[in-house]
């Protein structure tokens, strides 16, 4: 009889084990969505030329993110946390002081996140690769 109690407790133990391990691996997965923290997306922008550019600003529904300089063949990182329905829209001076602005970047909405990666060339032309998904409200 103790041995058969033995392998129902060790079951039992197993089942435990394995519905924590999975509600551990669903948080862990689920949690960049519902954590406020997370929310939000991540623009890259890197400066590909041999030239500082200045006044650099991405602008975008509820804010903008300005940098003063970056530097030649560097890259700067922005979080941005749109508020409403937005597109991202760049806008710098290039080492000549020439204006430069670019819109409808990529479309965003305030429970988007991802990665966006904005490449400004020598020419002042922008190109843009994104990585962005919706997450539940």
């Amino acid at each position: 009889m103790f041995i058969i109690e033995e392998i129902v407790r060790q079951r039992c133990w197993a089942k435990l084990i394995r519905a924590f391990a999975i509600a551990f691996v669903g948080f862990g997965l689920g949690a960049c969505c519902f954590l406020p923290f997370s929310r939000g997306v991540i623009v890259d922008v890197t400066n590909e030329g041999s030239a500082p550019i200045s006044n650099l600003k991405i602008s975008f529904t509820g804010g903008e993110r300005t940098l003063s300089k970056l530097g030649a063949e560097s890259t700067h990182e922005f979080r941005v946390k749109p508020t409403g329905e937005s597109d991202i829209i760049i806008s710098f001076l290039d080492a000549s002081g020439s204006a430069h602005s670019h819109g409808d970047i990529v479309y965003l909405e305030p429970n988007y996140q991802g990665r966006i990666d904005i490449k400004v060339d020598r020419l002042g032309n922008v190109t843009s690769k994104d990585d962005i998904t919706a997450c539940p409200n």
